[in-house]
């Protein structure tokens, strides 16, 4: 290979160019990946809360009169929805009331927190949510989303960066 300096200058400006050109691109295309994850990561966030409040006004009545069948028919109709893995209904005191284990119908949920919270792990997005009727507090759903979509469009994206 040629030194550099023995180069023509022509072929010189060829490769600077070049060198510009990809670390540019390589720049941009790592910028909209990282984009990407972000915004999908808060959509899954914001698609999940929606969802946790929808349970949790489904279900109120069930919460009201500690009702665990009502309870439990509400959360089974998350079969609906595969990349949710595990739901539970928490009364105001914090026992479970209902579960939902699409994987593992005989486990247990986890302790319910007191105030609102979400993890993105690395296998999963799990929330706690709290329950309201008029302003107070009646009860918290557990939901926990598999990150399967998540890391499959990551995937796609880095591919077609």
């Amino acid at each position: 290979m040629p030194r550099f300096r023995n180069v023509s200058i022509k072929q010189k400006l060829t490769l600077i160019i070049m060198f510009t050109s990809s670390v540019s691109l390589l720049l941009v295309c790592t910028v909209f990946v990282m984009y990407e994850q972000a915004t999908f990561k808060q959509t899954m966030h914001d698609n999940l809360v929606t969802l946790a409040r929808v349970i949790g006004d489904a279900s109120t009545a069930a919460l009201t009169f500690n009702d665990p069948d009502t309870a439990t028919e509400v959360l089974t109709a998350l079969h609906a929805k595969p990349e949710v893995t595990c739901a539970c209904l928490y009364n105001s005191v914090g026992e479970t009331l209902a579960k939902y284990d699409r994987k593992n119908p005989d486990g247990s949920c986890p302790p319910s927190p007191l105030d609102e919270r979400y993890d993105f792990g690395a296998e999963a997005l799990t929330l706690f949510q709290p329950i309201l009727m008029d302003g107070e507090r009646i009860g918290m759903v557990f939901l926990q989303m598999q990150l399967d979509e998540y890391y499959n469009r990551l995937q796609q994206y880095i591919w077609i960066a």
